[in-house]
């Protein structure tokens, strides 16, 4: 389903992860991930919110699912930064230098790596812990169905991320649901978000019955 949960017991060689994870505040996040999450539901989800006229939302089941940045932020106990690196690196991007693209590819790949069309990276250039990081963005902030290949914005996550930036994860994931709703991705991502605010988060409202 485009998602998997940070496996932090294997990870020990590199207790960054576990502290890093801790230190963000994406615990919640990296513990809601289940194998037992409802594929039919996420699928009927992406179906209905494909066609809404009202970005961020979706009407499902009887339920009115709003998936805008506050409510994700919220549900995973996050408060939203006053700007977040990701997007600012995004809108420098066309003003950045040559050494400044040589210093972040050294940063976080093998020697002798480069970029490649579109300014993405190779996952398999990625050095041990930015790789892992990687991995966590396109399963669990991100989604994405090519995890071969790594495009600028999601470097730019990872580097947010090594350089201890703050970043908008409900940002990151609401534009991320509205990607795969209205392109043409066969990845179906955050199917633990859409579960929960689907079965808990909005419960549909109570029927009124009156006495004649």
């Amino acid at each position: 389903m485009g998602e998997r949960k940070f496996d932090v017991v294997n990870l020990t060689k590199y207790p960054v992860f576990d502290t890093m994870i801790r230190e963000r505040g994406l615990e919640e996040l990296n513990n809601m991930v289940k194998d037992s999450n409802k594929k039919s539901v996420i699928m009927e989800f992406y179906e209905n919110a494909r066609y809404s006229e009202t970005k961020y939302l979706a009407y499902i089941r009887g339920k009115i699912i709003d998936y805008s940045p506050d409510p994700i932020n919220k549900l995973l106990g996050l408060t939203p930064p006053e700007e977040c690196e990701v997007q600012k690196l995004t809108r420098e991007v066309k003003n950045m230098m040559r050494s400044e693209w040589d210093e972040l590819i050294a940063k976080l790949c093998c020697p002798g790596a480069t970029w490649k069309s579109a300014k993405m990276l190779t996952y398999a250039d990625f050095l041990p812990v930015p790789k892992a990081w990687a991995s966590f963005v396109i399963q669990t902030l991100e989604s994405t169905s090519c995890t071969y290949e790594i495009p600028l914005k999601r470097v730019f996550t990872v580097c947010a991320i090594l350089d201890h930036k703050p970043v908008n994860v409900g940002e990151l994931i609401a534009n991320n649901i509205y990607s795969i709703a209205t392109g043409t991705k066969t990845v179906l991502g955050h199917g633990s978000i859409i579960n929960y605010f689907l079965l808990q988060f909005w419960p549909p409202a109570p029927i009124l019955i009156t006495q004649h």
